[in-house]
């Protein structure tokens, strides 16, 4: 099994620079991918939208639109945001309070 610990760029981050990140995620997943269990867990700085499950928000945003291409690609499903889990969705809280979101996930394969 191999847990990666993510940690994408921000959203105010250029797509580009978040492109070249996630190339370098997909460039390591596809060497573990045939070798085990991959779990990508931590901060992805995306709104992935029900994409994450059907309890995430509807939200959809430029590096989330990114994400969901290589999670359908390698076959992921955000685990934290499904039916069976509980506690709250949201993982990011401004300092105002004005701003609730999802930027941390656990995905798995969905089989």
């Amino acid at each position: 099994m191999f847990i990666l610990s993510v940690y994408l760029p921000s959203s105010n981050t250029s797509i580009t620079k978040y492109r070249e990140c996630l190339k370098v995620l997909d460039d390591v997943v596809h060497n573990l991918y045939e070798k085990g269990i991959i779990v990508l867990a931590g901060d992805f700085n995306g709104h992935i939208g029900k994409y994450g499950g059907p309890r995430s928000f509807d939200t959809k945003n430029r590096q989330g639109l990114a994400l969901i291409d290589k999670f359908k690609f390698w076959n992921l499903r955000s685990v934290n945001s499904q039916t069976f889990t509980t506690g709250p969705v949201e993982t990011y809280f401004a300092q105002q309070g004005e701003q609730l979101s999802t930027t941390d996930h656990i995905f798995m394969k969905v089989d």
